[in-house]
């Protein structure tokens, strides 16, 4: 359960989780438009997912333009995939410890958390 202890660390106060605000839009996005997710109901409208997101012991972090200059080198691993690139991006340009994914793709090339 490696992501669920991070945020445990983070709401210690003993780790800083980022999430950059393109990951935020999508997750809000999707929420907005969909009655559940992997069989769990989600009653919350956009407005709602980012006032819960802003109560997590989370970052948000601007996605920069040396994240946009980072993005060049990952083009390969991920030729359709733009939310993935740019977070793999921020990742890189910020120089994070590891991505909380479930994404094998970003698994399989990148350093990453998940349970």
């Amino acid at each position: 359960m490696e992501a669920h202890e991070q945020f445990r660390k983070a709401a210690e106060g003993k780790v800083t989780l980022e999430v950059p605000t393109i990951a935020l839009v999508e997750a809000m996005f999707i929420m907005d438009r969909r009655d559940e997710i992997e069989s769990i109901s989600v009653p919350v409208d956009a407005e709602q997912a980012l006032n819960v997101f802003e109560q997590l012991p989370v970052t948000i972090v601007e996605d920069t333009h040396a994240d946009a200059r980072e993005l060049l080198s990952h083009l390969r691993v991920f030729p359709a995939q733009m939310h993935d690139i740019i977070i793999v991006s921020n990742h890189a340009n910020r120089n994070t410890d590891a991505i909380i994914t479930s994404e094998e793709k970003m698994a399989d090339n990148y350093p990453t958390l998940w349970d």
